[in-house]
């Protein structure tokens, strides 16, 4: 290539707005040109569906996370977007964004761009941004590690859903920000532009990074982003439940089953997102929460046809499939319904 390109890594905990952040975004004129990768823990993908109703296509690459079990994953599909972008087969792609998984290593991923000599030359340093939920973001920090090394990666440091946080745990939260990584800024989701979003890093990285191995990310020295390499740590402790409907859902088994896990499951519900048909409306319907909140669901505008299948997916710690699948059935003999659901 003749120039590098931009690389941004979108990270950020389970459920901290990267979604959102991102789509809002890619609406900007300055971002045309833009490849979005998509990386979700779990078999069923979501978030790419999300990005395609609000008009933007991205490659999703789902089933493990491109940190570690799926960098090979990552690695072609780059190349292979490179290709197509270079032979005219595609638009001329203008920069890459990543959007990890809510439990991916932004390390992992650096280092497996920069494994492959012929992908390290084609992009430039990367900008690590990560969003943080400023309601739960120190409960993340406190209870997963996963949380903790975003914010240490990151070089732009994202607070989201700051309209349903205290004044003082956003207070708290940027302090506690400030300690784990002071080379970082922190922007308010409002302030973020194509520009913070894209622009490549202040700190320079110290060294480019050895073969297969990931980063330390620390921020020890004085004027350089430390990038040395550690002892791969990355494991789960969390769970990816998926649901599949192939029938309009009833709103009041699908709100009641949603309320009965939250209320009395919702420590254990990290995450929680679907796209799903309601009723007899032909448009799709974005839902979210975790832990104890479901937010209402949100009507989307389909950019092209969809196949009518809702997808519901949770991300948990510490509960069972068979948990979920009995408060649904016994949701559907207090609300009786058909559905075709496997």
């Amino acid at each position: 290539m003749d120039t590098r390109l931009p690389l941004t890594i979108l990270s950020g905990f389970l459920g901290s707005g990267k979604t959102t952040l991102l789509a809002r975004l890619l609406k900007r004129t300055e971002m045309s040109g833009t490849a979005v990768l998509v990386n979700e823990f779990g078999e069923i993908g979501l978030d790419h569906l999300l990005l395609e109703a609000m008009g933007t296509e991205a490659q999703v690459m789902s089933g493990g996370c491109i940190c570690c079990t799926s960098q090979n994953e990552l690695r072609s599909t780059l190349r292979r977007l490179l290709r197509e972008s270079a032979s005219g087969t595609t638009p001329p792609i203008r920069r890459v964004v990543i959007e990890s998984s809510g439990v991916s290593d932004p390390g992992g991923i650096i280092a497996s761009v920069y494994s492959d000599h012929g992908l390290a030359s084609c992009f430039e340093p990367p900008t690590v941004v990560t969003a943080v939920d400023a309601s739960l973001g120190l409960h993340c920090l406190d209870q997963h590690d996963e949380a903790m090394r975003q914010v240490n990666m990151a070089d732009r440091l994202v607070l989201t859903k700051l309209d349903i946080a205290e004044s003082g745990q956003v207070e708290q939260l940027r302090h506690r920000l400030l300690h784990l990584n002071g080379h970082a800024s922190i922007l308010a989701s409002q302030e973020v532009t194509p520009r913070t979003l894209c622009d490549p890093p202040d700190v320079p990285l110290a060294s480019t990074p050895p073969r297969d191995t990931p980063l330390c990310g620390c921020h020890e020295h004085a004027d350089q982003r430390c990038l040395q390499p550690v002892e791969a740590s990355h494991t789960h402790a969390f769970e990816s439940h998926g649901f599949v409907f192939e029938e309009p859902l009833d709103w009041d088994l699908l709100s009641n089953w949603l309320g009965t896990v939250a209320f009395f499951h919702g420590p254990k519900v990290l995450r929680l997102k679907g796209l799903v048909f309601i009723d007899d409306d032909d448009a799709p319907y974005a839902i979210h929460g975790m832990r104890h909140l479901v937010h209402e669901p949100s009507r989307l505008s389909l950019a092209r046809p969809s196949d009518g299948v809702s997808r519901i997916v949770f991300i948990t710690s510490g509960l069972a499939r068979s948990t979920l699948e009995t408060a649904l059935e016994r949701t559907r003999q207090a609300l009786p319904t058909t559905l075709a659901t496997r």
